[in-house]
């Protein structure tokens, strides 16, 4: 039997927002989750967002963050893509209609006060975060 000589790197989190806070509505859902789910969640979404920074600050080569950077953004892209179907969201708004922060605060304040869906959102698409981001969406 094969011995598997990559040693795993470990990064423990606590997390103790305050209830209805932001962060404490977005534990909550993780806390609702398998174990295991949230923590694929969690690493997908971390890998996406973080792994071009982690590269540029060791010094990747140019090659390589280009890569990592083109495919982070699309990941991220096709996961907002993901959340408006998720969660039913139109995005017909004309590019150059500036949205003022006391109509972007109405329309949050709007949101919080329609019913919650009760459905959880479907496993989310994103995978082979272990594979560096490789075949996400092949």
């Amino acid at each position: 039997m094969p011995v598997n000589k990559k040693q795993r790197k470990n990064y423990a989190l606590r997390l103790q927002p305050y209830e209805g806070s932001l962060l404490g509505e977005v534990v909550d859902y993780l806390n609702g989750l398998d174990r295991d789910e949230a923590n694929r969640q969690i690493a997908e979404i971390l890998t996406i967002a973080f792994l071009p920074l982690a590269r540029h600050k060791r010094g990747a080569s140019d090659r390589v963050l280009r890569a990592s950077t083109l495919e982070s953004c699309n990941a991220l892209s096709q996961h907002a893509h993901f959340l408006r179907q998720v969660v039913g969201v139109s995005v017909e708004l004309p590019l150059e209609r500036e949205v003022s922060i006391p109509q972007a605060k109405s329309a949050i304040k709007t949101a919080k006060e329609e019913p919650e869906r009760t459905s959880q959102p479907p496993k989310s698409e994103f995978g082979a975060i272990d594979d560096g981001l490789d075949n996400l969406f092949a």
